[in-house]
């Protein structure tokens, strides 16, 4: 928090963290106003959403603060996949209105641009993976829910 503290002149602040519980996680969360949880349509990344939303219920809770909001992006989706369909019905049941209308749809593409050392805008720009996160970034900015 004080590291991120002396930044002016910024709309946004995005901390990139690995799905664990751990202290950078935790710090993060005592900064941030907002999370974006990615859950992949699987069933264990699933059950880590709930993990994850106790942990931001606790740094809440002993931080004082009310303000940390979530929402859920569903990633990995497989239009082929019933288990893709199902989860993805399930999270929007299960969560509403903080589960982001863009879905991030598989593709090969996503998981290349990392080992090119590209983002997916530079590795391909017209890839099903680049316009997903185009529409994901209008839906924030724009402040869509469902």
């Amino acid at each position: 928090q004080k590291a991120l503290s002396a930044l002016k002149g910024c709309d946004y602040v995005i901390c990139d963290c690995p799905p664990s519980m751990s202290l950078i996680n935790i710090n993060v969360l005592t900064f941030c106003d907002e999370v974006i949880l990615p859950v992949s349509l699987d069933h264990l990344s699933r059950s880590g959403v709930d993990q994850t939303i106790e942990m931001i219920e606790e740094v809440k809770w002993v931080s004082e603060r009310n303000e940390i909001d979530f929402r859920i992006l569903a990633t990995f989706y497989d239009l082929r996949t019933n288990i893709s369909k199902d989860l993805l019905k399930q999270i929007r049941d299960d969560f509403e209105d903080r589960v982001y209308n863009t879905v991030i749809r598989i593709n090969t593409a996503l998981k290349e641009a990392p080992g090119s050392g590209k983002t997916i805008y530079e590795h391909a720009p017209l890839s099903r993976g680049a316009f997903d996160y185009y529409k994901l970034t209008e839906e924030i900015l724009g402040g869509g829910r469902t």
